[in-house]
């Protein structure tokens, strides 16, 4: 239960807001990203409309419909969040709404699986659920904006059914009284993380035109580009933000906090202080100038960060504007904390690297040991799946129990059509199974290792680990099945096993109906080429198609048209030409 008293109001929690991640070039980025894969979808059935299956088109609806759902919950959800004396106001790029705290009848909190706290405000009308997620550093803006809530209608007498989390709690610590008025942090600046952002904006860019060149400027593809490069847009300003407003060094002092740039020093009173909240791994300070932004990193483990942003809090709480800014982890001086309350939005190696600090020394090592023992086996499994690909051990199994020594032509399908699934399986799979074994080898540090293991997972790793397992048995158990999908040409016939099936279909040549070749024209770096669908109509009205795109395998492709030429002079049926 919560254990504050109602006399420890806290300024800074009269009023609490939010980052406006509302604005519009965000949304842009993330609809031009929905909007390019919708349109590849859409242009794809219209093109390829005549070869899509059944299958294909219910395939694509769904996708499209699942694309428009999650475009719908973005452009229509609550991005900003503000409290203060009159209600909670709650604003959205296409949706605004403010609730006064007369009308909260009672409300609570819970976590996310992904250790977000959520907010179910209770009112007369309906149930409002709040998800200001949660960002790094202990606690973020989802538990200043419940602890404010919290502290609002405690006065109303309807806060009874709120348990604030531990991470929100935090907001009441008082600073340590060894933590220094002023101090200096930090390293002079470099411009080394700009540039290579600049180049990753020069190799974004530049693919999407040198595409768009190469493939010919049609209107189609002018809307694909161009949707592309806005969600590149919207990244990029991401990445340039935190490169020009990430201080390489900070200095505190009693009036205000001035930090180091690649071009230039910054200098924000505290007296001018608009807001300030955790991302992911910085403490953001941002100036009444709008232009003027300080980005604190925040080094998980190190003692000399932790005061610094200890010193930057204690002057945020009493700035002219009070700022909620909960207290962030503190490995050096309490680690039982730390392992109680460690968030997976931080940095996960950041975070087991600060555990191993915690640690005598050969705990350390035993823990590093098993640490490089798992790494050893998670690459050994996927080096196994990959070795699928090489190998095709479908195809050495169809030509074990289908290839007679009659075939003259043999197709089948290739073991590249499961080996994705088994790489993300085998990779999940594994990770799993060595920290099982690992465990059995810790000796006495078995329940250090389990913890180690756990930083930055926790059961939703678990669950999307056994999800993988179970598509990876499902991969395995579809063997069978492609083994027993075959075509083989024989003197006397055709041979065709088709997936899900366990008899061949035998057709002499005689039933031969009609043989077909429906060429389809296509661009490659601007130059046309086609590619040919061979078709085999049978008298009983089956078919047998093959796409010369769609063999994998060399082999297989250069056998491909002897075997129709083989099949003409068999059957004595002309190839038509469509």
């Amino acid at each position: 239960m919560n254990t504050i008293d109602q006399r420890l109001d806290l300024p800074y929690l009269e009023s609490v807001e939010t980052r406006d991640a509302g604005r519009i070039l965000p949304i842009l980025g993330i609809c031009a990203m929905y909007s390019w894969v919708i349109f590849a979808a859409i242009y794809g059935c219209i093109v390829y409309r005549e070869f899509m299956p059944l299958e294909g088109r219910i395939a694509t609806a769904i996708l499209l419909a699942c694309i428009g759902w999650i475009a719908l919950r973005v452009l229509f959800s609550f991005t900003y969040f503000k409290t203060d004396s009159d209600g909670f106001t709650m604003r959205g790029p296409f949706r605004r709404r403010f609730i006064p705290w007369i009308e909260i009848q009672s409300a609570s909190v819970s976590m996310t699986r992904t250790k977000e706290t959520m907010l179910t405000l209770i009112t007369k009308r309906d149930k409002v659920r709040v998800n200001a997620r949660g960002l790094g550093g202990g606690a973020g803006i989802a538990d200043c904006v419940a602890a404010s809530v919290w502290q609002h209608l405690r006065r109303e007498g309807r806060a009874d059914g709120m348990i604030l989390p531990e991470s929100a709690l935090r907001l009441w610590d008082e600073i340590p009284d060894d933590v220094p008025a002023e101090i200096d942090w930090g390293k002079p600046a470099s411009k080394g993380t700009l540039f290579i952002t600049i180049l990753m904006a020069v190799f974004f860019y530049g693919g999407i035109i040198g595409m768009a060149n190469s493939m010919g400027l049609t209107i189609p593809l002018l809307i694909m580009c161009a949707s592309m490069a806005l969600g590149v847009t919207a990244m990029m300003k991401m990445l340039f933000s935190t490169a020009l407003c990430t201080a390489s060094g900070a200095r505190v002092r009693r009036d205000g906090i001035e930090g180091d740039f690649p071009f230039g020093k910054r200098y924000i009173p505290w007296s001018q202080v608009a807001s300030a909240w955790w991302s992911q791994k910085n403490l953001v300070i941002k100036s009444v100038n709008p232009r003027s932004e300080i980005w604190v990193p925040y080094k998980l483990g190190s003692r000399e960060s932790e005061r610094l942003i200890l010193c930057i809090i204690r002057y945020l709480r009493s700035a002219g504007n009070p700022q909620a800014v909960p207290l962030p982890v503190l490995i050096s001086s309490d680690s039982s904390y730390f392992k109680k309350t460690a968030f997976s939005s931080q940095h996960i190696e950041a975070m087991k690297q600060a555990f191993l600090n915690t640690l005598d020394e050969p705990a350390r090592r035993c823990i590093k040991r098993l640490g490089a023992i798992q790494s050893t086996l998670i690459f050994f499994g996927l080096a196994l799946a990959l070795s699928v690909m090489f190998t095709d051990p479908v195809g050495r199994l169809a030509h074990i129990f289908h290839a007679s020594p009659d075939v003259r032509y043999f197709f089948w399908l290739h073991s590249l059509i499961i080996a994705v699934p088994l790489i993300i399986t085998s990779t999940l799979v594994f990770s799993i199974a060595s920290e099982l074994i690992c465990a059995r080898f810790a000796g006495p540090y078995r329940e250090i290792w389990k913890e180690y293991n756990t930083l930055g997972s926790g059961k939703l790793y678990r669950i999307i680990a056994y999800i993988g397992a179970v598509i990876g048995v499902l991969g395995v158990l579809a063997i069978p099945f492609m083994v027993g999908c075959y075509t083989s040409f024989k003197d006397s016939g055709m041979a065709i096993g088709r997936f899900g099936r366990f008899h061949e279909e035998f057709h002499p040549w005689s039933q031969v109906q009609q043989l077909e070749t429906h060429a389809v024209v296509g661009y490659n770096h601007g130059r046309p080429y086609t590619r040919n669908i061979y078709t085999i109509r049978f008298s009983d009205g089956s078919d047998w198609s093959v796409d010369e795109n769609g063999i994998i395998g060399c082999d297989q492709r250069d056998e491909l048209v002897p075997a129709m030429q083989f099949a003409v002079s068999k059957s004595g049926r002309q190839m038509v030409y469509k």
